[in-house]
This record gives structure tokens, sequence and C-alpha cells, in this order.
């Protein structure tokens, strides 16, 4: 390796801190002088199975420390890893393999029939992690000579795909790197410090925190698999877990827990979530019962995992803020205000980080990078301090009767009824105003439903009297893909019916 890239980062450990845990499960542990020697052995593995440098390896696994291992054999081969949504369908799975033709593919047991059905029909090798492992005896483990270089694109990670298809997004070891100095920037994580990975390795921001902690010599623990919060406790208290990203509906789950223990919790630094999604109840409670910072952040595939940050801690009045710009970034805003003293429009960035373009997709990376500025899609407002405030989705905004309605703003009012656990608004065809508000409402427990009318009367003096929904619907929870975003296509597919005006 003739420059510094992610595969360096393992074997730079390996000498820096040979003792120090890096990857730990229920029954699996390594160090970093182990995990170094095993990566080793998975790269002599895949060249034996012909996998080059440039040459694609998809993933479809759980989170373990399999993945881990994988992750970094990946990188220091040269290859290039393609990290597979495991909630997608094999339709879906389908595209992303045809569209990257991967060399191979390695799943877990778990997922195995799923991914044996998309590797048939897109004609690709596939490998159970736990048969590589048991295959690796007869591999070296000394550390290979290839060349990778910082330019080299490692990763071609798949947006969620809420509309349509996803767009694989190419970043290169360098953009992996400089997202990891971003992080650092805020969490100030060390080698002492370890990371819950709650969120999937396939997630932008999942990965990125995963990345950031290992750049800097410390531990990533996984949990044994789905979301539990005893385990979640257990696991912080043995493994002295000091920094966790979580997102909602779990984050209300875990804070609120039976197996809530202050003694438990007391090694967390840092907790991350989503910024804009949360009450101040929230807040104010992480604040009580953790007694940690509390970073709401704003993230982008597209940009490399995390964009902006800001501790709700410091700032309990600004939930609603989503913080600055991590240092690595210069933020524009394209502004269709009509007051030029307001900065509101679409939010565009350019930074080391940022990502190079879709894959095969030559039309979409022009218009993502048109100008030399990364195109977020997302309507932001930047206050005088300099902190930003997300307005929404440039494709979510409602126009009724004439008038701009960006459903968060609606939301976030919503949001704060105490009887109102999260909602989701969006717009329905009207045939007088074009389109009208409907919010979908999920209750808090043990709150009972309300009519339109008192809905109506806890929105009227916190906003305009277009922006209040004529229509309702309680459901039992608000649809959302890995990385917390609601799925409004779902929402505008129901056909249940709703309260009306009243």
């Amino acid at each position: 390796m003739s420059q510094f890239t992610l595969g360096s980062l393992m074997r730079k450990n390996a000498v820096q801190y040979p003792h120090n845990q890096v990857f730990v499960s229920e029954n699996v542990s390594y160090t970093y002088q182990e995990a170094n020697a095993e990566v080793n052995r998975i790269v002599y593995w895949m060249e034996d199975k012909g996998v080059q440098r440039g040459d694609r390896v998809a993933i479809l696994m759980d989170n373990g420390v399999s993945y881990g291992l994988f992750v970094f054999a990946i990188a220091k081969l040269g290859a290039i890893f393609v990290p597979i949504n495991i909630r997608l369908h094999n339709r879906e799975i389908d595209y992303i393999l045809n569209d990257c033709a991967p060399k191979l593919m390695i799943t877990n047991e778990n997922l195995y029939p799923i991914a044996k059905t998309s590797a048939n029909s897109c004609e690709v090798p596939l490998y159970q992690d736990k048969d590589i492992l048991d295959d690796l005896k007869g591999f070296a483990s000394d550390e290979p000579d290839l060349e990778v270089v910082t330019s080299d694109i490692y990763t071609i990670k798949y947006t969620s795909g809420t509309t349509g298809f996803p767009k694989g997004c190419i970043a290169t070891h360098q953009n992996w790197l400089w997202n990891n100095n971003n992080i650092h920037s805020f969490i100030e994580n060390s080698s002492e410090d370890s990371y819950l990975a709650l969120l999937p390795l396939f997630h932008v921001a999942g990965f990125g925190a995963f990345l950031t902690h290992i750049h800097y010599g410390g531990k990533v623990v996984f949990t044994s698999g789905k979301f539990d919060e005893k385990e979640v406790y257990e696991l912080i208290e043995r493994e002295e877990v000091s920094t966790m990203f979580i997102l909602e509906p779990l984050l209300s789950k875990f804070l609120y827990s039976e197996y809530y223990d202050v003694k438990k919790v007391k090694t967390i630094k840092n907790l991350l979530s989503m910024a804009g999604i949360v009450s101040s109840k929230i807040v104010t409670d992480i604040k009580n019962k953790l007694q940690c910072n509390y970073f709401g952040i704003y993230g982008s595939t597209e940009a490399s995992s995390i964009v902006t940050a800001i501790n709700y801690k410091e700032n309990m009045k600004n939930y609603k803020s989503y913080g600055y710009l991590l240092p690595n970034f210069e933020g524009e805003i394209d502004n269709i205000s009509n007051n030029p003293n307001e900065e509101i429009g679409e939010l565009l960035l350019r930074g080391p980080s940022n990502i190079q373009g879709y894959w095969n997709k030559e039309i979409e990376t022009k218009e993502l990078l048109k100008g030399g500025w990364l195109h977020t899609g997302d309507i932001f407002q930047r206050h005088q301090d300099g902190t930003l405030e997300m307005i929404d989705r440039k494709k979510y905004l409602i126009k009724t009767g004439g008038e701009n309605v960006y459903p968060n703003e609606v939301e976030t009012v919503l949001r704060e009824h105490p009887n109102i656990a999260d909602v989701a608004v969006i717009g329905i065809p009207d045939r007088t105003w074009g389109e009208a508000i409907k919010a979908f409402i999920v209750l808090a427990p043990g709150s009972k439903t309300m009519n339109s009318n008192q809905i109506k009367d806890w929105c009227r003096d916190k906003l305009t009297g277009f922006k209040i929904p004529k229509f309702y619907e309680y459901i039992d929870e608000i649809p959302r893909n890995h990385s917390g975003k609601v799925l409004k296509g779902e929402l505008q597919d129901r056909e249940e019916s709703t309260i009306g005006e009243g």
C-alpha cells in the first residue's frame, strides 16, 4: 500500500494498539493484531476466488464481527465494497447486482435464502461468512503487497430508494477518510472509546461512525440481532460503551425502557440521532437520564455520511436546529426566498467527502454535481448565527391554494402535542385547493383518539391557517426506511378512511 487508505487503518492499529479489542460480540472478540491477521487471510482468499483491484464485492449480511473483517479485507485488496440493505426485496437486490456486476457476494446464514435467489438470478457466486472463515486456515496471514491509492473507489453505496430504484453512490478511500475526520471533530473519540453498532453497516451514517472508531483505535460492539433493550443496557455496561447512534422509534424504546438504570449508562459520552425529528421532552429526558452529549445530525449518502451536527445538551432550546456544517464542508443556500435577508433554499455542498457521482448514471451525476456543488435536494434555512434548520425535502413541498407548505414545519408542531408520539404529513389531491394537507398520527401510549377540532385548536396559535391539516388518520406506526426517513409514498397509497374537517 503506497498510500494511506482505509486498508491501512487495520494494519496501523495492529502495530499501535495490538492488544486493544476492535470487534466484540456475544461470543466472539478480536484484538487489532488478531483482526489484522484474519483480514490478511481473507484478502488472499478473495484473490484465490479471482477478486482483483477494482472488482466489486457485494455484502448482504446482518451486523456482526465477520462483516467488519470483510469490510477491511475489501479495502486492503483495493476492491469495491457494495453494501446491500437487508430489507430489500429480491427485485431490488437483482437491480443492484445487475447494475454493479460484483465478482462475488457474501451473506450469512440468516439471509442465505434471499441472497441465493438473487445470486442465482444474476449469476453471481455466493458465499456464506462462516464457510469463508472456516476456509482460511490454509491462507497466509502476512501483510499483502498490493497497490491501493486514496483515489481508488472503495464503496458503491446505493441510496435508500424512497422513490424508484436506488442509485449507486461512488465514494473513494479519500472520501471516507475525510468523513472520519468530520465525525471525530465533534465526538472526539480515541482509542479508549467503544461504539455500539445499532445502525446497520449498510446505513451510510452507521458505517461512517463505525469507520471513525476504527480510525482512532477504538472498539466496535455488535448486538446479537434485532434490537433488544435488555441486551443493549447489558452491553453498554459490560463493554463500557461510550458512543451510540440510535434512531427513532428505537430511541424512545431505549430511553423509556423498564431496564433503564443510571448505573448501566454511566460510560456513555455521546448519543447520536437524526436532527429535527424529536420533541423537547426527548431532549430534556436524555439530558436527565443519560447525562451525555446528545448530537442531532443531518447526513447524506451523496456526502459520504454526516454533514451537520448540534449538541442539544448545550442548546436545549434549539432542538429544531440542525447545527453547523462539519469542518470539511462549505455550504451555499440556493435562495428561493423573496426576502434577500432570509436564506431559504436547497443546500449545496462542497467538500472532500462528497461522492464522485452515481455508478453507471452519467446524466444524474451531472445534475447532482452541477456547477461544482453537490445538490442535496433538501431545503434549509440558514439563520444569522450560521446555524442551519432543515425545512423539508424539496420533493415533499405541498402546494395548497397557491401557498407553499413544507410538511416538516407542520410535523414539528404536531409532534409537540403530549398525546402524539409520531406524525407524518403529506399533500393529497383536492379539487378546490389543488392539494389538501393530511396528517398521519401515532398516539402516545395511553392516549385517546382526538377529533380534528382538538388537533386544530392545538395548531391554531402555532401555525398559519392554511398550514393546519384538514384531514387526519390514526395509524399504529409511521413507515420509515432504515435511515429513519418517512416512506411518504406508502402513505400516499393508503386508502383507509380519514377524519374529515370536523
